[in-house]
């Protein structure tokens, strides 16, 4: 199993939870590493994002 998170973002997001009514004509996916995508309707993003525990409580405090 990878290291590497990819998280659903976006429009692919909002669909996914069902918030909103924007359709998601991409699927767009954020990482932290340049994916060569094949399929034209796969969109990744590259943005590398600190989400451990210290991180998160530090910055909701």
């Amino acid at each position: 199993m990878s290291d590497i998170l990819e998280v659903v973002s976006h429009r692919s997001a909002t669909q996914l939870h069902g918030i909103g009514d924007l359709d998601a004509d991409l699927l767009e996916f954020v990482g932290p590493a340049r994916r060569d995508v094949r399929n034209p309707e796969v969109r990744p993003v590259i943005l590398t994002v600190d989400i451990s525990l210290e991180s998160s409580a530090t910055h909701w405090r």
